[in-house]
């Protein structure tokens, strides 16, 4: 008899600087888990009465605590003299039923032109 196995979760992000305080990065979450209810693959983020619910865990790369907000995050960080001109990112999305896990990272860089602060992301890499 051969079981079918569910898939793994797809994380995915993408990370835009506030426009009204440029220090904090809006990370707006894409990833999709598998929905036991339908049987197929879904938003994640609406996940949150599935059998399978998922668990994240955002890393922002600054040093700070993990978080695991499920969804959409933001994070300020800290403009330093010079500037940390990049922070790795990155974004593990877990589902327990069975047991699996991916995780995405992104590198979101930072710099100071005339005071200025100017983010841009780099591009992922998928793990």
């Amino acid at each position: 008899m051969i079981t079918a196995t569910k898939p793994y979760p797809s994380p995915n992000f993408t990370a835009v600087v506030d426009a009204v305080d440029k220090q904090t990065i809006n990370f707006t979450d894409g990833s999709l888990c598998y929905n036991t209810s339908l049987a197929s693959m879904a938003p994640c983020k609406d996940l949150n009465n599935d059998p399978d619910i998922p668990t994240y865990s955002w890393n922002f790369g600054d040093g700070s605590a993990l978080n695991p907000t499920i969804g959409d995050v933001s994070r300020a960080y800290a403009v330093t003299d010079p500037p940390t001109t990049s922070y790795n990112a990155s974004l593990q999305v877990s589902q327990a039923t069975p047991i699996r896990a991916c995780a995405i990272s992104k590198v979101v860089s930072m710099s100071v032109a005339d005071g200025i602060i100017i983010w841009r992301e780099v591009t992922p890499i998928q793990q």
